[in-house]
């Protein structure tokens, strides 16, 4: 009964702390720290599941581990790509108001 105990309140902990950080503003500004946070909850309620009776814990702990670092990989990447659309962004609306500047300049008489 008390294994059954330990489970669930682990459980229902990750569940919580996975919930808090998926639903925070800052998750566009940090994307690495979100994935960490994310894929630790989320593999530390695999690894519990999956773990056999008796290694609840380390198998949370390993799921924790593994997912982190998934976690930071994935969020890692998003933050490749929202730089690289930044980027783009930004050489697009130069080009943009560069055309504008040069199309509206006063000419008297042509």
């Amino acid at each position: 009964m008390r294994g059954s105990t330990w489970t669930t309140t682990t459980c229902t902990l990750a569940a919580a702390v996975t919930l808090t950080v998926a639903g925070c503003g800052t998750a566009r500004d940090n994307p690495r720290t979100t994935g960490a946070l994310v894929g630790a909850g989320t593999g530390a309620l695999v690894g519990s599941a999956i773990a056999g009776k008796g290694n609840k814990t380390e198998g949370a702990a390993i799921g924790a581990a593994a997912g982190a670092g998934g976690g930071w990989l994935v969020g890692n990447e998003v933050d490749k790509n929202d730089n690289n659309d930044r980027e783009r962004a930004r050489r697009a609306r130069d080009r943009s108001y560069e055309e504008y500047r040069r199309d509206s300049e006063y000419r008297p008489y042509d």
